[in-house]
């Protein structure tokens, strides 16, 4: 059985400072399954500005541990979104850097998309019906990911008997 492709899992901002900040919980969670190239995380160029922001701001002196850890995650940034992606993204959300954020996520086309944002994104019903691809938080990507390595057990279970039967 052919190994898939590990699954693109794109953080928002606040989920990206959150795995930063804590060494425990679903977000840093999702960096540590990176490690083994269990997943594959993407970012965009908006996020990485959004972060960069706070820290500047915040906490400068842990900029470089930020840099350190998307290097060692091996993070992708994302292509940037076309006019279009934003145009559709501003449909589904007035707020303007989520919705840069959000057109961005649309241009990855991501396998998830991770978010903390109860305002904008995860309460958001015509949002969540319509992307064409999940969005939740870090315990539910998590909960997603497990269910998807059951079913790919499932199934290299089955194609493993078969293969026994021929």
């Amino acid at each position: 059985m052919a190994t898939p492709e590990p699954p693109k899992i794109f953080l928002d901002t606040s989920v990206l400072f959150s795995a930063f900040l804590s060494k425990t919980g679903g977000a840093r969670e999702i960096i540590n399954f990176c490690y083994g190239g269990a997943i594959h995380i993407l970012v965009s160029a908006n996020v990485l500005r959004e972060i960069e922001s706070v820290l500047r701001r915040k906490s400068p002196q842990h900029l470089e541990s930020l840099l350190r850890l998307l290097d060692e995650a091996n993070v992708t940034v994302s292509r940037n979104a076309s006019a279009r992606q934003l145009k559709l993204a501003k449909t589904w959300v007035s707020y303007e850097a989520d919705a840069n954020v959000l057109a961005d996520v649309i241009a990855a086309s991501p396998s998830f998309f991770v978010t903390l944002d109860k305002k904008h994104f995860l309460n958001n019903a015509k949002l969540k019906k319509e992307l064409p691809f999940p969005m939740g938080t870090p315990g539910d990507v998590l909960a997603w990911y497990r269910e998807r390595l059951i079913q790919q057990s499932l199934i290299g279970t089955e194609e493993d008997a078969e293969d026994n039967l021929t």
